[in-house]
This record gives structure tokens, sequence and C-alpha cells, in this order.
């Protein structure tokens, strides 16, 4: 998932963010010359352990930064992190902040580049192992918040899914002020019925609603944010980002969200491939 972000006159740090499952990108239009850009980008990366018998020539965390700099990607929504409490892990190019729980389960974060770090005063806040959000200043007591998600499964409770929305309605309602978005794995599949969602969804989703989508849809609409990978005309294959095991169908479960602060920014969402190297049977590991 990739987002462009370009505030023109706004931002106060440059840069950009690429991942692999949905790209929104985002631009303002007015003195494009001075414009300042920023990519984001959200990626589930499975892991970023590494087990006593890897074959991976490289750290996760190394090899996850290395591809986030070949797709030229400044901040990151990483998801299913996988480590336990709170941190950070520096590597070459990107830095690595997490935000897990007491399990090595879920887990979310932010990979942030380097060289951004030095400009600008960018902690990511920690909310639990499903929620970490990261303020951005901007000029002209302006602000960007991003919102790195990892959503409960469709095999989770119906308590623990409304407990992840309720929080996440929290961290929304404490930077109404600002512009938002959220990136990151909802495992929720919204659908292509536009017209029964004309404020949320746009004209050019993929497949069928599920339950989660249903929540995620109610969602938006309470708090009147749009799904920005159902608004880009493009190949499915570019909105797509997980392939069912047993069907073998993709569909769209990851999702760039924005508010009506945000959302002008955003030009298109599409979906980036990278891939870490495949892992040893020791390492693979079912999705929380």
């Amino acid at each position: 998932m990739e987002v462009n972000l370009n505030l023109t006159n706004q931002a106060t740090a440059f840069g950009v963010t690429d991942a692999p499952q949905i790209t929104a990108v985002v631009n303002k239009k007015r003195n494009p010359c001075k414009s300042l850009s920023l990519k984001l980008g959200a990626w589930n990366v499975r892991t970023t352990n590494d087990s006593d018998g890897s074959s991976r020539p490289e750290r996760a965390t190394a090899i996850i930064c290395k591809e986030l700099d070949k797709a030229a990607i400044d901040i990151c929504a990483l998801s299913e992190v996988r480590r336990p409490g709170t941190g950070n892990l520096v590597e070459r190019t990107h830095t690595i902040f997490w935000s897990g729980s007491d399990k090595k389960e879920a887990g979310v974060g932010f990979a942030i580049r380097n060289g951004l770090l030095k400009q600008s005063d960018l902690n990511p806040i920690p909310i639990n192992d499903r929620i970490s959000t990261l303020r951005v200043m901007l000029k002209n007591d302006d602000y960007l918040t991003l919102i790195s998600v990892y959503g409960p499964t469709m095999q989770r409770t119906q308590e623990e899914k409304e407990q992840f929305y309720e929080q996440l309605g929290e961290c929304i309602e404490d930077a109404r002020n600002d512009r938002i978005v959220v990136l990151g794995d909802l495992n929720a599949r919204v659908g292509k019925d536009w017209s029964s969602w004309p404020s949320v969804l746009g004209k050019q989703g993929v497949g069928n609603m599920n339950s989660n989508g249903l929540m995620l849809l109610e969602f938006c609409s309470r708090y009147q944010w749009c799904v920005m990978g159902t608004m880009f005309q493009m190949k499915n294959s570019l909105k797509t980002t997980w392939q069912h095991p047993r069907s073998k169908h993709f569909h769209q479960i990851d999702h760039v969200l924005a508010n009506t602060h945000a959302k002008q920014y955003i030009s298109v969402t599409a979906n980036v491939k990278m891939q870490l190297p495949n892992p040893t049977q020791k390492e693979r590991i079912e999705t929380s």
C-alpha cells in the first residue's frame, strides 16, 4: 500500500513512503513547483522476527527496510510485527517502531526513514497491539495524524472487533482537527456496492462485502470517512492485496481511509508488490 501526500507550503518535512498493498497518492494542485511530498505505505509483514533456523541471509527488519528504500517509502504502517511490548530498532535506511502485546501476536508500528527522523520530531504513540498513531506537524499550526492498524480477522470474537473500532474511534476523536489517514490490514472486504454507501465508497471497489467489511463501512459512515482504494480506476491487480488460501481468489482487505480534511490530497491508491524471502517452516505463522 502506498500513499503520496503533496502538501504545498504545508509540510515541515519532505518524505516518500511506499508499501506493498494499497497506495494512496495525495496531491495538492496549487503551486506544484513548491509542493513537498510525503509517500506513505502499509505492509502486513507477517513478522519482523527471525527464528533460530532462519534461512534468510539478513535480518527480517533489514530486508523490510531495504524493500521500503527501493520503493522510496518514507513512512510505512506495519502490521503483524509480532514483537512484545514497545520499542524501536534502527536499520540503515529506516527505523522501525512497534507496539505489541505480551505475546508475539499481531502488533503494529511504523517504519520511518531515518533522514525524516533527523528533520522532524516524529514519535509514534503505541495504543495497543492493533493501533499506533503518529502525528506529523505541518506549518500554520496544521497537523497530519497517521494511524497504523491491524484489524481482527473473521475468526475473532465480535467483542474483540467492537473493541477495536471503539479504540480506533477514540484515536480519531483525539485528532479530529487534524488531517487523518488510517493505513493497514483491516481484514475487511468492503465490496463495490457504492450506491448503498455513496459517501464512503467509490465506484471502483472489488468483490463482495463480508461482515468485517460491514463493520468498517458503518464505522466510516459514522465519521464521514472515505475508503480511498475504491475511488480510482485501475486494474483489479492493483487494488487487491490478499489471496484466499483455498479459493485462490484475490481480495481487497488492506485499506487507506481518509477524513474530509485529508482526502482532497489523495490522488491515487494502488497495490505495490513487495515481499520477503520465503521463510522456513519454523517461521510460517498463522494470522492473528
